[in-house]
């Protein structure tokens, strides 16, 4: 795959307006994944135990990230559409401009996305300006937080069982 031509859309702003669209027709369809099971059996919850046990979300680089994810599908911890869903979030990264090798702290990133996307809702609710997609923004960045505050959770206690990676 070629960077440049993945990074042209970010520089066109023809494009722009297309992938905004194809973002909000991709978070209609969110509620369908997230409620999409993850197995639960003893192997899926060892394969998610030691998986997640190699990464630290709140320190993490695109790369990491993106083969963490790969690594839960292949094992089963993650359905196609989570995985779908969830891949979403390198998209995320890029348009940040972060790059493949940068470490982020995932968590702190989502917290400030909610907190700037609830600051934008409230100051267009008291102009009397409308919000296009906001409500769904809200929703499908409020899931990918806590999909991601699992995962520390899982992270900061490796023996727990019973947690549900389905967003």
């Amino acid at each position: 795959m070629k960077i440049t031509s993945l990074m042209a859309g970010y520089s066109d702003p023809t494009i722009a307006g297309k992938r905004q669209d194809a973002t909000e027709a991709a978070g209609s369809k969110l509620p369908e994944a997230a409620n999409e099971p993850a197995p639960v059996g003893a192997g899926a919850s060892a394969a998610l135990r030691d998986i997640v046990s190699q990464y630290d979300v709140t320190s993490i680089s695109p790369r990491e990230f993106s083969e963490m994810l790969q690594r839960m599908h292949q094992a089963g911890v993650l359905g196609d559409s989570q995985f779908q869903e969830l891949s979403l979030i390198r998209l995320d990264l890029d348009s940040e401009g972060i790059g493949a090798n940068e470490k982020i702290n995932l968590v702190d990133l989502y917290q400030k996305k909610l907190q700037k996307l609830l600051s934008q809702q409230q100051e267009a609710a008291e102009s009397g300006d409308a919000v296009a997609g906001g409500a769904v923004a809200l929703e499908v960045f409020q899931r990918r937080l806590e999909w991601l505050q699992k995962v520390v959770m899982m992270q900061s206690s490796p023996d727990a069982i019973g947690f549900d990676l389905s967003a």
